[in-house]
């Protein structure tokens, strides 16, 4: 009791002291159950100390991670190879998202991020190429992976539990290459939709044709990203090539990666990341709006197009050492001008970009070597400054790099925030425009290089990918000397035509920029030649300027064709109709409405209508041309608002 000077019941206290570990033990009970107490806790203790002594597979816990505050900490912290491959673990953010991109009840939905390729060929080995597809299954784990909605996780299939994989052949022999036989093939897998919860995840296909051989290659990108699909590739390619080829398999897996990044949403750096990120939300902007075919809505099973140009060497080599005297990255330029050039046909100066990342973080000296898929995203606030270009291309350098310096909190995970604050819909994308930039690591030229057989016929090759819950998605990627740019985007949301002028416009501000001064403010965007004919023909044309406004030439017309009881407006978002009759008669109610509040305002001295606009806010619908048309009877002008904007932004 007199050591007992805390006046706890019982208190144990250890200490290091000369390289060990001592105890001090006082309590309020008797001599006997005190040394009880000390005896049983020494038997635990002892016992503990025994169970990680004997422990052969130690781990990490969440608190070693907690002061880890940059990627230097994470040498102190060696990545430990799990024994159990074949447990459920983590997703990724960007898997989580492919997962369920692939529901029909998201906006462009009902689609796997996926990438489908064709190669044709004078004779191909099949039965070889089948044996070294299974021979890569049984050494990459990642190959036999497979997902659950249920857990939100995914695992590796061991080898016992798969069948072995069996190359389908399409045998048109009797028959030379038919674009209807192959259209049929190639609709069938270049938007196929994989089921996440069974192996396989991909697909390599053979039509055999009296004249080629068309290999079909069709990879879901839940399991691999673009350097992982590109690394797979290249080593089917050695392992066919090659007599005796020396391939090295890593000694660690993507589980093992996996294991360790979810540690690293405990550390330091990942709430400093988490802070950033939280005190720009509030000041982003939302997606912007583009002129679509139909609303992004309504696209139930999107079926996607690309366009592709190429910026030859002589031209992208000059652009790069501009970038270089400007101190710019190349990525940052490139995204700033497809910023640039969405803003100038949206209308919007500032909006969201999701830019895609390939984040592999150095935990492991073979950490290159792994398959995978390490994407992430980042949630760019483009802000546009018209024809001043450079400031336009300093401020996107800035705000890129720093943005990516904190990428441990994600893009998605910064959606899902920017979602909550300003109550979007849920199912909706918040930032459908993309930009996947590979520049600084360049791909090699595999693209000029034949694959397999060196009878394959390189101008023969179809490429074709999609993206979940994306309008547009810029594949800006140097191969070999050149830069190609490809713009994928959903067929039924824009014509052909307007995203070839808007990836010629993209190409032809590179050109200038390898050409010209950066700092001369000059109006860069000028309508496409069949665009400024148009233009032309319409201010040339001459009529009698009448009298009429809007509604009233519209109520005349009415009148002089009996058209009362025809259809005026069509409101699909309510599955209505509306007659020319109602149009015309609640407009006069709502426009006398507006008339009356303005005269009882003067009365009152109040003149909040005088000179002022008068805002809309609702959804875009017959409610809205209501608006319009009854503030415009009123002799006011109005102002639409967005009504996905935030409450801070429609006060100003």
């Amino acid at each position: 009791d007199q050591a007992n000077q805390d006046g706890n019941v019982l208190s144990i206290n250890g200490l290091i002291i000369d390289g060990k570990l001592q105890f001090s033990i006082m309590s309020k009970f008797d001599e006997l159950n005190t040394t009880r107490i000390a005896e049983a806790f020494k038997r635990q203790l002892e016992t503990c100390i025994s169970h990680c002594i004997l422990k052969k597979n130690v781990e990490y816990t969440i608190s070693d991670f907690r002061a880890i505050k940059n990627e230097a900490d994470l040498s102190k912290f060696p990545l430990i190879v799990n024994t159990d491959q074949y447990d459920w673990f983590g997703m990724t953010e960007i898997q989580q998202a492919y997962l369920f991109g692939r529901l029909n009840n998201y906006e462009i939905g009902n689609v796997a991020n996926h990438i489908y390729t064709e190669y044709y060929y004078k004779n191909l080995d099949i039965s070889k190429l089948e044996n070294i597809i299974n021979f890569l299954i049984s050494e990459y784990k990642v190959l036999r992976t497979i997902y659950s909605f249920e857990r939100l996780q995914q695992r590796f299939l061991k080898l016992i539990n798969i069948p072995k994989y069996r190359i389908r052949i399409n045998d048109h022999s009797q028959i030379f290459l038919n674009n209807e036989n192959l259209k049929l093939i190639r609709n069938r897998l270049s938007h196929k939709v994989y089921n996440p919860e069974r192996f396989p995840l991909f697909t390599f296909e053979v039509t055999k044709f009296q004249d080629y051989y068309v290999l079909h290659i069709s990879i879901d990108l839940i399991i691999l990203d673009g350097k992982s699909r590109h690394a797979l590739l290249t080593t089917i390619d050695q392992l066919y090539r090659e007599a005796t080829p020396q391939i090295t398999i890593p000694n660690i897996s993507f589980k093992d990666y996996q294991d360790y990044y979810q540690l690293l949403k405990h550390s330091d750096w990942y709430n400093k990341d988490k802070t950033y990120w939280q005190k720009k939300i509030p000041n982003m902007p939302l997606r912007p709006e583009l002129p679509f075919k139909i609303l992004p809505e309504k696209v139930s099973s999107p079926i996607f197009n690309s366009h592709t140009l190429y910026i030859e060497k002589e031209i992208w080599t000059k652009f790069k050492e501009k970038a270089r005297i400007y101190n710019l990255s190349y990525s940052s330029v490139l995204l700033g001008l497809y910023g640039s050039v969405i803003a100038y046909f949206s209308g919007n100066k500032e909006f969201l970009i999701t830019m895609t990342l390939f984040n592999r973080y150095a935990i492991h000296n073979e950490v290159n070597d792994i398959l995978g898929d390490f994407t992430s995203t980042n949630l760019f606030h483009y802000l546009d400054f018209g024809d001043d270009l450079l400031q336009t291309l300093k401020r996107t350098h800035n705000v890129m790099w720093d943005d990516i310096n904190h990428a441990l909190y994600t893009g998605l995970e910064v959606q899902r925030e920017i979602a909550k604050l300003n109550k979007l819909d849920s199912n909706k994308a918040v930032s459908p425009i993309i930009f996947t930039g590979i520049v600084e690591n360049k791909v090699n030229d595999s693209e000029e290089r034949t694959y397999l057989e060196n009878n394959e016929l390189i101008d023969k090759r179809y490429w074709c990918g999609q993206t979940s819950q994306a309008w547009i998605d810029l594949q800006a990627i140097e191969v070999g000397d050149r830069f190609m740019s490809q713009w994928l985007y959903v067929d039924q949301l824009f014509d052909k035509n307007y995203i070839e002028n808007l990836n010629t416009l993209y190409c032809n501000l590179i050109k200038f920029l390898a050409n010209n001064s950066w700092e001369n403010k000059v109006d860069l965007f000028t309508p496409p030649l069949k665009d400024l004919e148009l233009i032309t023909r319409c201010n040339s044309s001459k009529q009698i300027l009448s009298q009429d406004t809007l509604f009233s030439r519209h109520e005349n017309t009415v009148i002089q064709h009996s058209l009362d009881n025809s259809i005026a407006i069509v409101d699909e978002s309510m599955n209505k109709k509306y007659s020319h009759a109602q149009l015309v008669h609640e407009t006069d109610l709502l426009s006398k409405y507006i008339l009356k509040n303005q005269k009882i305002a003067k009365l009152a001295k109040q003149n909040q209508f005088q000179n002022k606009l008068i805002g809309i806010l609702c959804e875009k619908g017959y409610k809205q041309v209501v608006s319009i048309l009854s503030i415009m009877k009123s002799g006011h002008g109005y102002l639409p608002l967005n009504i996905e904007w935030p409450i801070n932004r429609l006060d100003e």
